[in-house]
């Protein structure tokens, strides 16, 4: 077996074991498209890379964890779960896909689909996050276990290769 799959699969096996041991957690996929380059106000551009992302990822974060957790983040470290996935196109474009934790008082179904359009609101707040026409965002629930393992395997499919896993955090 290469090193690759090998990684892979290690990748894999963590994450959905992850998901079996914590079968009440509720779930979203993430995909957030990124500006590949900013000018700043002197009029130098800034290309995106690997770094700007995990800090955009974990900017993303924090906001979300203040919103939903508010002092309990602070106090107490709460945060939601997540797995953060950065991939990078053929064409060389950045992007993120995220497994993401619903927190557990957000359990009917209106709340975990306002809860998706307030990570989408948040991400277009931050500085890297496309915007306009351009933007290819995604934000929706995942109905089931069954289809978390599902959205894992897909956002791990380049793992060894080209993609990274920013940080995985658990609550």
């Amino acid at each position: 077996m290469r090193k690759d799959s090998q990684l892979k699969s290690a990748w894999q096996q963590f994450l959905s074991s992850e998901i079996d041991n914590y079968p009440q957690r509720n779930w979203c996929d993430v995909t957030l498209s990124l500006k590949q380059s900013l000018v700043s106000t002197c009029g130098e551009k800034q290309k995106l890379n690997r770094n700007e992302v995990s800090k955009f990822v974990r900017e993303l974060l924090k906001h979300l964890n203040k919103a939903f957790y508010k002092h309990a983040y602070q106090r107490y470290h709460k945060k939601l779960a997540c797995v953060p996935v950065i991939e990078q196109q053929v064409s060389g474009r950045l992007h993120v896909h995220m497994l993401l934790e619903i927190p557990d008082y957000l359990s009917t179904n209106p709340h975990k689909n306002a809860f998706c359009r307030s990570v989408e609101t948040t991400a277009k707040q931050l500085v890297w996050c496309e915007k306009g026409n351009n933007a290819q965002h995604l934000v929706r629930v995942i109905p089931d276990n069954t289809h978390a393992k599902n959205w894992l395997d897909y956002i791990l499919k380049d793992i060894g290769k080209d993609a990274d896993i920013v940080e995985i955090i658990h609550t």
